[in-house]
């Protein structure tokens, strides 16, 4: 396996299959490695089964780092990670104010140093949620993701691998 931290560079890669025959069949991915924090980018809906993953590091003195994903005036799904409160935040916005927190306490898998991978897969009422792998939590709803217009990351992490894809 190549190590994505020794890579410096940051690039893209783009890619889109489609294939028509009984049916037409649409594929969709695209692929950064190594980009910046803060990071932004465009997303057409958040629907099933579009599935995003994050390859990246908490840094030696992290505090916390959050993945929003927005449809431009509101945030749909807020998640939030704190070091300093040991716990994982999923939340939304409504008309520009945030709504009830739901924390995630039980277990904190997030370490100072350590690579992690986050999956976010978008089901039809809810987002998975998991941590290298592993199911971790998930959030229902209460905005239509189908609406999402971008994915951002900001905070005290950094980051080796994001992808996008839809199958």
């Amino acid at each position: 396996m190549y190590d994505l931290s020794k890579l410096k560079e940051t690039f893209t890669h783009k890619n889109l299959e489609m294939g028509i025959g009984g049916g037409v069949t649409l594929s969709f991915s695209k692929e950064e490695y190594n980009p910046s924090i803060p990071y932004s980018t465009s997303i057409n809906g958040f629907v099933t089964p579009q599935h995003i993953k994050i390859i990246g590091q908490c840094q030696k003195h992290s505090k916390r780092f959050h993945v929003n994903f927005s449809n431009g005036n509101d945030i749909v799904f807020h998640f939030d990670v704190r070091f300093n409160e040991k716990c994982v935040v999923r939340n939304s916005t409504e008309d520009g104010r945030w709504q009830e927190e739901e924390r995630f306490e039980n277990s904190f898998p997030f370490h100072h140093g350590k690579i992690f991978t986050l999956d976010f897969i978008a089901n039809e009422d809810n987002v998975e949620c998991r941590y290298d792998g592993q199911f971790f939590t998930e959030f229902t709803y209460r905005n239509r993701h189908t609406d999402v217009k971008s994915m951002s990351i900001e905070g005290d992490v950094e980051l080796h691998y994001v992808s996008i894809h839809k199958d």
